[in-house]
């Protein structure tokens, strides 16, 4: 099994995409975070490059290749990077309610801004990882409430309702007043899968949430900005808003030292354009950006004038409507 310090290895280097320059619903959202190898590597320590992109080869190995052996679909396969057969028995979906949707703001569809004046949302996507808490530590230290997309088991770090550090830390963001949303349970693509796997990816997300905090979101992300129409006709079922952002920081392709700097310029160049608001993505498994970027992010933010707020808060929408506790 690959140990949680091999996943520390530097990402490889890709050339930044500027898209924060675009705005609101004309933002390109296609490969925001789709990372489909054409090196035949795979995995978080290559780069979080992905086997999804092709038809053949589409097991991710433990070691982080591609390929359609049993040495890359079985033991140690890395399925948040690909396939893996055969595939582990998904638990039994319970029966799930009818669910009242509550308030404003659309369900099952996607929703890319913010829309209160003179906020900015900040989001982070893929954790519980390493530097969650001590991204928890600094959004104390400033006074600021964001919103964390959990992802139930990636990355190898085990399953967040029976790993005591990351149940821990979730609960910690939830009682520290951070707004806690769904990002699946293995990171799958969403607009990839059967109608079965996606009802699973999300039941299965919100079983741990209900163990860890006593509740679960309304609110999701879906892995690689991949929900097509069958997935955003799930999450209407499930009711949950689908969302997505106006401000990639695109903080997945520079983590390193000398690369984070790309990041902190697409936030510049967005704030410049001094929009009414802004819904921003980034992710808290990446060290420059939990202690780097995201300082600087916070003092340019409230340097141009602007709040900070949870998505909930940013999209007017009452705190009572941002959980479920019952499935």
């Amino acid at each position: 099994m690959v140990s949680v310090s091999s996943l520390l290895l530097a990402l490889l280097p890709a050339t930044s995409v500027l898209a924060c320059a675009m705005h609101r619903a004309t933002t390109t959202q296609d490969s925001v975070e789709r990372r489909d190898s054409s090196t035949g590597q795979c995995g978080a320590a290559n780069g979080n490059l992905s086997c999804n992109g092709t038809t053949v080869n589409r097991c991710c190995s433990q070691a982080g290749w591609c390929g359609d052996s049993t040495d890359h679909c079985g033991t140690g396969c890395q399925a948040a990077f690909g396939y893996c057969s055969p595939p582990a028995p998904a638990p039994t979906i319970p029966a799930i309610s009818t669910r009242a949707k509550l308030g404003s703001v659309p369900y099952g569809s996607e929703i890319y801004a913010c829309t209160k004046a003179n906020t900015i949302a900040l989001t982070f996507d893929d954790g519980p990882y390493l530097y969650t808490a001590a991204l928890l530590d600094l959004l104390k230290t400033k006074g600021v409430k964001a919103t964390f997309f959990v992802t139930g088991s990636n990355l190898d770090k085990g399953d967040i309702d029976s790993t005591a550090a990351w149940t821990s830390v979730i609960q910690r963001a939830y009682n520290e007043g951070h707004q806690i949303a769904s990002h699946t349970w293995t990171h799958a693509d969403l607009s990839a899968v059967d109608e079965a796997t996606r009802k699973y990816e999300m039941v299965r997300n919100e079983q741990a949430f209900l163990k860890i905090i006593g509740k679960y979101p309304t609110y999701m992300r879906p892995p690689y900005i991949s929900c097509n129409a069958a997935c955003q006709a799930t999450m209407g079922t499930l009711g949950y808003h689908v969302i997505l952002w106006d401000l990639d920081t695109d903080d997945y392709n520079q983590d390193a030292a000398g690369l984070i700097q790309n990041s902190k310029n697409n936030v510049k160049t967005a704030y410049d354009q001094r929009w009414d608001a802004y819904m921003s993505i980034a992710h808290d498994i990446h060290y420059q950006t939990v202690y780097n970027l995201t300082s600087y992010q916070i003092d340019a933010g409230r340097a141009a004038g602007y709040t900070h707020t949870t998505l909930g808060e940013c999209l007017q929408d009452p705190a009572a409507n941002w959980y479920r506790t019952q499935l």
